[in-house]
């Protein structure tokens, strides 16, 4: 039996490699195939597992234009390896590869908005995995689990932080880490202006607490002595020694609360699984206007101070399944495991 891994978000590299690494051990054959974006290329090289670049997109629009291409290369691979079985976390490309291939197709799913992207693989799925707080229902051949992706790599069973290689980012202390959204030019004065609170609000905040930036395009020139760079591998050991994150990105900001360090979600798109975070977990909040405290840092003292009411990291931990091993009896075949930690979502 081999496997191919459909792969297009370094989030979803983060969700197999501890399963891959089990693969290994099982010397079961599996391969790789990416879209390359974010750092998926530079997460695989660090873990030293073998992929094939399917090639990259610019835009929405060329995604589609490309999907024909993409879809063409996986079929070509079923066949050159004698893949039985396509395995992804919304897997696009490979359930429409597996509609012609005949072969199984397994998708792992936790964004419950993306409802383009379930119309495109859910149908040539046999099975699909989800949190139980996930609000979208795709059939009987969706299975609920208790817990989240993230757990599959940031659960205190598989990820232990270390501060090494982060001694110049922590010499002040556990900082704040900003995560910033691009910054292309723009003529719109609505956007300036939430640019320039934006700045306001991080300049008031490192006047009181030590803040690194990061930033997906050029930081503004006021923020740059906030800036310092570190190894994408670090970024989990950067989070758990973070005293605090603020970002737009949902999935970032679900792993630092994870690892127990408050995290301030800021984009206004939700799903199922931030909402019920955000309702009954002490270390993760919803605060999509935060931009009206620059003058006043009160929710950032309240996340870092653990006083929003919710249950603890413990108890969060104590409510969920090991997803790491969820997704190993999934690999694996190994119907018994996968019986006893899921529940059909139509029962």
């Amino acid at each position: 039996m081999s496997i191919l891994f459909d792969i297009s978000h370094a989030g979803q590299v983060h969700f197999f490699k501890n399963s891959m690494k089990t693969l290994v051990e099982e010397d079961i054959e599996f391969q790789i195939v990416i879209k390359e974006k974010d750092s998926v290329k530079q997460l695989l090289d660090q873990i030293n597992l073998p992929f094939l670049s399917l090639g990259a997109y610019k835009s929405n629009a060329d995604k589609l234009r490309k999907l024909p291409k993409f879809v063409r290369q996986i079929r070509q691979l079923v066949d050159k390896h004698d893949i039985r079985k396509i395995v992804g976390v919304h897997p696009i490309h490979g359930s429409i590869a597996s509609k012609f291939s005949k072969v199984e197709t397994i998708g792992f799913a936790d964004t419950d908005h993306a409802f383009e992207q379930m119309a495109l693989y859910w149908p040539f799925c046999n099975s699909i995995y989800t949190p139980i707080a996930f609000r979208h229902r795709f059939g009987t051949n969706q299975l609920n689990y208790r817990g989240f992706h993230e757990l599959a790599y940031i659960h205190p069973k598989y990820f232990q932080p270390s501060k090494e290689g982060l001694e110049d980012q922590l010499e002040n202390g556990p900082p704040i880490l900003y995560r910033m959204i691009s910054w292309d030019a723009t003529h719109d004065i609505g956007i300036n202006k939430a640019r320039e609170r934006e700045i306001k609000f991080v300049k008031n905040m490192a006047t009181h607490h030590p803040v690194i930036v990061s930033c997906e395009g050029d930081i503004p020139k006021e923020l740059t002595h906030l800036e310092q760079s570190f190894p994408v591998s670090k970024l989990h050991d950067m989070l758990s020694f973070s005293k605090l994150y603020i970002g737009a990105g949902a999935t970032t900001a679900i792993e630092a609360s994870l690892l127990g360090t408050p995290s301030i979600y800021t984009n206004s798109l939700m799903a199922g699984v931030l909402d019920f975070l955000d309702n009954n977990y002490r270390f993760f909040g919803h605060y999509p206007n935060y931009l009206r405290y620059t003058d006043d840092p009160g929710i950032i003292e309240e996340m870092i101070d653990g006083k929003k009411k919710g249950i603890s990291r413990d108890q969060l931990l104590g409510l969920t399944i090991d997803v790491k091993k969820l997704v190993d009896a999934v690999l694996l075949n190994d119907t018994e495991m996968i019986s006893k930690l899921t529940n059909r979502a139509d029962t």
